[in-house]
């Protein structure tokens, strides 16, 4: 039996953030238009909407545990959710995984938050963070030995190719696990930061006769420290 060398417990959405994000809109909007066609108040129509979204969210999040083992990655959910029965648990091993991402994002209104997506060769995808920071602990324990397990995989899979150049048999040679660039990492990123740069400029030369507070407002407090963190990362902590 393969001994456990780390354990993570947190909160997911098994069928992606999305994904569940597009489900519950889907019926929220549904409901909130039927709401209207037998003219309910406004306030209820929003509430109702604003409300389900929250609610369904909630219903199709689950308690996970995920485990590394010597020779496995399992991920066992227990919730009591029939949508989650079928695969309550999965259980691959590091030959099945075909890429990850790994890195720091921020929070729309909580901080910084540490995250690991996995993608599995089936097309199955894991993804889970640090909780903004309530299990960095935790999580930076279960980062560090996944990172660890997949750098011996890699290199057990550079071994397996030089072996195969080598040798006249045509066994398939092992897969190394590919690091996913992180949005921040992409070039998109840059570009995008970059118009936000222009676009701010350019509002703030020739704009300000047109601004009204509000706008200001929104300016100073909510685009500006945007880009100015989309900056930091993109520009700046890269080259750390």
């Amino acid at each position: 039996m393969s001994g456990i060398l780390v354990k993570y417990n947190c909160r997911i959405l098994p069928f992606g953030i999305w994904a569940s994000v597009a489900i519950a809109c889907g019926i929220a909007l549904n409901v909130m238009y039927v709401l209207i066609y037998f003219d309910a108040p406004e306030m209820l129509s929003t509430v109702a909407l604003v409300g389900l979204i929250a609610l369904i969210i909630y219903l199709l999040m689950s308690e996970a545990t995920f485990t590394i083992t010597d020779n496995t990655i399992e991920r066992n959910l227990s919730s009591k959710s029939a949508l989650f029965r079928k695969n309550s648990n999965k259980i691959y091993t590091w030959n099945d995984i075909k890429s990850y991402k790994s890195g720091t994002d921020k929070g729309r209104y909580r901080g910084e938050y540490q995250f690991v997506t996995i993608y599995f060769k089936n097309g199955d995808t894991w993804e889970f963070n640090d909780n903004y920071g309530e299990q960095s602990i935790a999580f930076g324990a279960f980062l560090t030995v996944f990172l660890e397990k997949t750098k011996l995989h890699n290199e057990q899979a550079q071994r397996s190719k030089q072996e195969a150049t080598a040798s006249i048999h045509t066994e398939v040679p092992v897969l190394e696990i590919e690091r996913k660039k992180t949005f921040y990492e992409t070039i998109f990123a840059k570009i995008l930061t970059i118009v936000f740069i222009v676009f701010i400029v350019a509002v703030y030369v020739y704009g300000k006769t047109y601004m009204s507070a509000t706008s200001y407002f929104k300016l100073y407090i909510i685009l500006i420290p945007g880009v100015a963190y989309m900056y930091y990362r993109t520009f700046l902590s890269s080259k750390k």
